[in-house]
């Protein structure tokens, strides 16, 4: 993942991604709160602990959130009421609740398969 993000972002592996991400007022958390013991729990342990991600949001009341990945697609969809994409091949924002809502694919997904889109995730990342 970290690999990743540098290379979306532009910078160097390592602390450079924090300090990207940091420096523009970026705070990056996880959709899924409760760990899983494995891939297999994924999607049972995200349904567990939305409460959470709802918590998260309502005391840092972001002005934008970037939902990257299925699972994070679908935590942010249940928080705020929203109709999770049934594709996310390409970035698609809307607006809920006064918040600018992004979904984009997974970070290792662009870099791997879709490095055309990792300027896109930055800017919606730095703005």
């Amino acid at each position: 993942m970290r690999r990743s993000m540098a290379y979306i972002l532009g910078v160097s592996y390592g602390r450079e991604v924090l300090e990207a991400l940091t420096s523009r007022g970026v705070f990056v958390t996880g959709s899924v709160k409760c760990r899983p013991r494995g891939r297999g729990e994924v999607e049972s342990m995200r349904r567990r602990c939305t409460f959470t991600l709802k918590a998260e949001l309502e005391l840092l009341k972001p002005r934008r959130v970037v939902a990257m990945g299925r699972a994070a697609a679908r935590s942010i969809s249940e928080v705020l009421g929203l109709e999770p994409p049934s594709r996310l091949n390409e970035p698609l924002k809307l607006e809920a609740g006064g918040v600018e809502v992004a979904f984009t694919p997974h970070p290792n997904y662009i870099f791997r398969f879709r490095r055309d889109l990792a300027s896109t995730l930055r800017e919606l990342l730095l703005g």
